[in-house]
């Protein structure tokens, strides 16, 4: 019965998030009239140090709480978004979509070498699953 809980419980997650990130896109697109493919690096700054910041401690993350990662994750994607469109704001339509599909790549390519993001192989990761049962791990000891 839990599993097929999680399992809705995910598509449910992921119908959110990526109707979000839809959303942000067509309003950015609707009012300014420039194809941004930046919103997935942002999104990506804000995932990744969530997950840094609230993987345990046990398995070399920071181990905050969920709420507080998220919020300094808010606050750091949207300054970095802040100093990223002054220099690329001013750019023609077609540079601009270059430039914030590059953003996301860079993202990407350069979080690969994070451990905590990847375990064995490039396209592997350790999953929000073990850190449950390192966790207990850790406080039973």
């Amino acid at each position: 019965y839990f599993t097929k809980v999680m399992q809705v419980a995910r598509i449910i997650t992921l119908l959110g998030i990526f109707s979000l990130l839809s959303f942000s896109l067509n309003v950015h697109s609707g009012y300014t009239g420039m194809t941004n493919f930046g919103v997935i690096f942002f999104a990506g700054i804000g995932a990744v140090f969530v997950g840094i910041l609230s993987a345990p401690i046990a398995t070399n993350g920071y181990g905050w709480g969920p709420l507080e990662a998220t919020v300094f994750s808010i606050l750091l994607a949207s300054i970095v978004g802040w100093l990223i469109a002054y220099p690329t704001a001013r750019l023609r339509m077609d540079y601009f979509a270059i430039v914030t599909i590059s953003l996301g790549e860079i993202l990407r390519i350069s979080l690969q070498a994070e451990p905590l993001l990847r375990a064995g192989t490039v396209t592997s990761a350790m999953g929000i699953s073990n850190y449950i049962n390192v966790h207990h791990k850790h406080l039973s000891s």
